[in-house]
């Protein structure tokens, strides 16, 4: 079975391979068997970093893969498979899919009947994305008639999940109320809420320090103005103006509120519950943070 060579032909399956020497099967067998221990153990690293990036108990491993299979059908513009899973109670897939007819995405026209109809079933299992993004619809007239009944549930919901975005849009919501007192000048900085304590703003302002502490931008420059107005609980100005500070540092404040590098400390104050100016926050900040201008989120 040798040749001058000194190799061995040996058939596998329609190739043939040669060996120098002799052959060991389970040698390769054993290098292979390494080699799929290796990659399991570095998948399962892969997922557990992403884990890591979300509360605790917001997704399992289970779900990444659920997730992933919803994102490569995204990606072909395959709207049939999203269907099929989304049908099959995969909340990913409905979540997914309601995002697909909210933008008209995946090459169809934007449905918001579809839309709501898959966004509320994906809320309604919990979908970590779709408590939020159904909640917020559900304060505009996309859907019908504003519903901050049926918001607050959702964005409860959502928050309770860990969702900062759900945290500050909740917030709002119970500070502001449906529809926030929109005030015409944008240099008045003294928010409708002033020095009122009830259960909401005592809830929203909680909520507002939970996203703050989480780094979420809004939520910041909206606790500032809260803590400096005595909104949800009592003044603390120095509390109001370290977290001003602390979001001034954010990486997306100059460009969000079109303030030059260097003029972060000379530009803006906002009005205290007293009536006096203070440097807790730039006034385009809190009038845009204040009356929901933009999308709320880091």
């Amino acid at each position: 079975f040798s040749c001058r060579h000194g190799l061995i032909p040996m058939f596998c399956g329609q190739q043939i391979r040669c060996f120098s020497g002799t052959y060991r099967p389970e040698v390769e067998y054993q290098e292979e068997e390494n080699k799929d221990e290796k990659l399991q153990e570095e998948d399962a690293m892969d997922e557990d970093t992403e884990l890591a990036q979300y509360p605790p108990g917001a997704f399992t491993k289970a779900d990444l893969y659920d997730r992933e299979l919803c994102r490569v059908f995204k990606e072909h513009h395959n709207i049939q498979g999203l269907t099929k899973l989304a049908k099959k109670g995969s909340r990913f897939a409905q979540a997914y899919l309601g995002a697909v007819y909210l933008t008209g995405d995946l090459r169809t026209n934007p449905d918001m009947e579809q839309a709501g109809k898959w966004l509320q079933k994906a809320a309604d299992a919990g979908d970590f994305e779709a408590t939020n993004t159904y909640g917020q619809l559900l304060l505009t007239e996309e859907l019908g008639s504003p519903d901050p009944i049926a918001a607050r549930k959702y964005l409860t919901k959502g928050s309770e999940r860990g969702n900062c975005d759900a945290m500050v849009a909740l917030a709002s919501l119970l500070i502001d109320g449906s529809k926030p007192n929109m005030a015409e000048e944008e240099d008045v900085a003294v928010h409708p809420m002033s020095n009122v304590v009830n259960d909401d703003t005592k809830e929203g302002r909680e909520w507002l320090q939970l996203a703050s502490e989480q780094g979420v931008l809004d939520a910041m420059l909206f606790y500032s103005v809260a803590l400096a107005q005595g909104i949800g609980g009592p003044v603390d100005e120095k509390q109001a103006r370290a977290w001003h500070e602390l979001a001034t540092t954010h990486p997306d404040f100059n460009e969000r509120f079109g303030v030059e590098e260097d003029s972060t400390e000379k530009e803006g104050t906002v009005v205290t519950s007293g009536g006096d100016t203070e440097s807790v926050a730039s006034a385009s900040a809190v009038h845009n943070v204040r009356h929901g201008n933009g999308p709320v989120g880091n």
